[in-house]
């Protein structure tokens, strides 16, 4: 069946309850096929090597943006359909769950979209192929709150071991599916020079890239910038900041090649779990202690982030990365403190969820890094990053 005739199914599909039953089992036939067969098809490995596989700048219409469409796309409905396969073979007191139910028609809704570019000619259509992309980040933003809010809600009836299971496949192939989608629309929005803006502040510095991926990026600045921005939302809520001094070699900015979005989106769980840690335990004007140190061939940053807050308690410290794992108290939901606006959007749908920390070490490992927790109870914590650079693949 022709991936046309497959977007009428799925359009069908939406008004499924008011066909005749012969045609509902016809269509949910077809779609399950449709799902199945592209849950299982092979594509590349997204590594570094991947996404630096094309130039920083492709003019649309060109031969290379054809190319990059159809890998994308194609990239996309492959990780799409396991997401929904995966969905569809969980328990069904769990599809049925009100959040996870429309988190699987979110999917559909995007598996919609996909098949609808008219292969091959309007994959040449870059305004057609950016329509459906921009449309697929769009409708993907609120879906970790709605996993994290229906897991929660099914817990009792769902073990432990097979939602955390879940989770690492499902949230993983998301990040990878928004790195593709914003990749592409990096790639062909950048100017010429394959220049970009920093992701924080636009207006402050500007740094070359590829895509997704910033060289020589400068990490020294984004601590800082992370650590005012996490600053004035404490300062909103507690009327205080903790400060934080930045430690490197020789006292020199350090700068590296990776995904920025990345180190942003962890940098700003961290600090913003050291600040209301610190302020919470009576520290807030002992500096969080950020040390930034670069491998002698530039291939791996390390960070450790040190504060004073009084540490995790030991009962607590082996759950502290694990899913719905969260240190808020209900008088914090809502708390503008744990709501930090980015580019990665992620930070303020899952405050006070406990998707915070796990995605940090997702982020950190997607691409060979980690991310590691050491804290004495009574003291402070220490966090450990580690992020591989783009020379390893090269």
């Amino acid at each position: 069946m022709g991936r046309f005739i497959f977007s009428k199914v799925l359009k069908r599909y939406q008004h499924l309850n008011q066909l005749p039953f012969l045609h509902q089992y016809q269509i949910r036939t077809s779609l399950t096929q449709l799902i199945q067969d592209y849950s299982h098809k092979s594509i590349p490995n997204i590594d570094y090597a991947y996404l630096t596989n094309w130039n920083s700048s492709i003019k649309p219409h060109s031969n290379e943006q054809y190319n990059l469409s159809i890998n994308t796309i194609y990239s996309l409905l492959v990780y799409v359909c396991r997401r929904l396969n995966s969905i569809h073979n969980l328990p069904y007191i769990v599809v049925i769950n009100p959040y996870i139910s429309n988190n699987n028609s979110v999917y559909l809704k995007s598996l919609e979209s996909l098949l609808s570019l008219e292969y091959p000619y309007q994959l040449q259509d870059d305004n057609a192929v950016r329509r459906v992309l921009n449309e697929f980040l769009d409708d993907h933003q609120d879906s970790i709150m709605e996993l994290a809010t229906g897991f929660k809600e099914v817990g009792e009836f769902y073990d432990r071991k097979s939602i955390k299971e879940f989770l690492d496949a499902h949230l993983k192939d998301r990040i990878i599916m928004k790195l593709l989608a914003t990749h592409y629309l990096k790639l062909i929005e950048s100017d010429d020079n394959g220049e970009t803006n920093t992701i924080i502040d636009p207006s402050s510095v500007s740094h070359k890239g590829i895509g997704v991926i910033n060289t020589n990026f400068n990490v020294s600045d984004l601590v800082n910038q992370v650590s005012e921005y996490v600053g004035d939302l404490t300062r909103l809520e507690y009327d205080r900041a903790v400060p934080v001094q930045v430690e490197t070699n020789d006292n020199n900015p350090v700068e590296f090649s990776c995904i920025g979005a990345h180190l942003e989106y962890i940098l700003t769980e961290v600090l913003k779990n050291s600040s209301l840690a610190q302020i919470r335990n009576g520290k807030s004007d002992v500096p969080i202690m950020v040390q930034i140190t670069k491998g002698n061939c530039g291939e791996t940053l390390s960070i450790r982030v040190r504060d004073h807050g009084g540490g995790i308690p030991p009962e607590r410290e082996p759950f502290i990365l694990d899913y719905a794992y969260t240190s808020e108290v209900n008088k914090h939901e809502g708390d503008p403190a744990t709501q930090v606006n980015q580019v990665n959007a992620d930070v303020p749908r899952v405050a006070g969820l406990g998707f915070g920390l796990p995605l940090c070490r997702m982020y950190a490992e997607l691409f060979g890094g980690s991310l590691s927790i050491q804290s004495l109870w009574g003291l402070g914590t220490d966090v450990y990053i580690i992020i591989k650079g783009i020379t390893n693949f090269k």
